[in-house]
C-alpha cells in the first residue's frame, strides 16, 4: 500500500516522504502551499482531493483549475458525506459538465453511505460512470461497531469488479489506528492511503506504537498555525517510520 502524508502548515515539503502525494484543492490559495505543491516531481503520482472532508468543498470549475495548475495525476470527484444518492447525482453532473479531454486526468469518486449496503449501491452507480478508475473509501466509516468496513469493502471491490477499480483510503481513523497494518498484512488490494496521522500524534507529542490506543484527531489550526518545529522532533520521525511499515504489513 503506498502512503501519502498530508502535513500541517510550516511542514508541506514533509509530503515527499510518502510514496506519492495528495493536495487539497482549498489550500492553494495559501502561497506557500501552492509553491510547495506545484513543485513536486513529475514522477511521483499527485491527487487532488475536493475539500469536502475538512468542509471546504471547491467547485466543480475551481477543482478543475487547481487540477491544472499543479499537474495532478488524479482528482477526488464533487461528493456528499453520508450520503451516496447525492454523491452520484454530483458526480454524474461533474462528468456531464467536464470540458476538455477525458484522458489527462484520472477520476476518483469517494464511495458514501450509511451502511455497507448503501455504500456498495454507490460503487455499483459509479460501475457504469466510465471515466472513474478509483474507488475512494472515507475514513468516517469506521467506527466501533465496525472497524473492518472499509477492508470488507475493498475485499468487496477486488471480487465483484477486480478488472474495473483501484482502491484508496481517504484518511486515517483514531477509532482503529493500525487498521493500514491490517490491510496491508492480510493483502486486502488497497492501491494507497493518505493520512495527517504521524503529525496529529507529533503534534501532541505522542508517539505511534502497536498497542497506542490514543484517540488524536487533527488539531483545528492544522493548515493555519505553523507547526515548524514539530519537523525538528525525532517524534514525528517515528511516526512517519512506523506509518510507512504499517502500510507494508509490518
Amino acid at each position: 500500500m503506498q502512503l501519502a502524508l498530508i502535513p500541517p502548515k510550516g511542514l508541506y515539503r514533509w509530503t515527499s516522504r510518502g510514496d506519492l502525494d495528495m493536495s487539497l484543492a482549498h489550500m492553494v490559495a495559501d502561497e506557500e502551499y501552492r509553491r510547495v505543491y506545484s513543485g513536486l516531481s513529475t514522477k511521483r503520482f499527485l491527487m487532488l482531493d475536493n475539500g469536502e472532508a475538512e468542509g471546504a468543498q471547491v467547485s466543480p470549475e475551481r477543482l478543475m483549475t487547481v487540477a491544472t495548475t499543479l499537474g495532478a495525476d488524479e482528482v477526488v470527484l464533487p461528493d456528499v458525506i453520508g450520503d451516496g444518492t447525492a454523491t452520484v447525482d454530483r458526480v454524474k453532473k461533474f462528468l456531464l459538465n467536464l470540458q476538455g479531454p477525458v484522458d489527462s486526468f484520472k477520476f476518483m469518486a469517494v464511495a458514501q453511505g450509511l451502511s455497507s449496503v448503501t455504500v456498495k449501491r454507490t460503487i455499483e452507480a459509479f460501475a457504469e460512470l466510465e471515466p472513474i478508475t478509483t474507488i475512494g473509501i472515507p475514513r468516517w466509516l469506521v467506527n466501533p461497531d465496525r472497524y473492518s468496513i472499509r477492508i470488507d469493502i475493498a475485499g468487496w471491490i477486488a471480487e465483484k469488479y477486480p478488472e474495473r477499480f483501484q482502491v484508496h483510503f481517504l484518511g486515517t481513523s483514531v477509532e482503529w489506528v493500525r487498521e493500514i497494518y491490517f490491510a496491508a498484512k492480510y493483502q486486502v488490494p488497497v492501491r494507497s492511503v493518505d493520512t495527517s496521522m504521524p503529525f496529529n500524534y507529533a503534534i501532541a507529542n505522542c508517539r505511534l506504537q502497536n498497542d497506542n490506543n490514543y484517540k488524536i484527531k487533527r488539531p483545528s489550526d492544522y493548515f493555519d498555525k505553523s507547526f515548524y518545529h514539530v519537523g525538528e522532533t525525532s517524534t514525528l520521525r517515528h511516526n512517519v517510520d512506523v506509518m510507512k511499515r504499517w502500510a507494508r504489513g509490518e
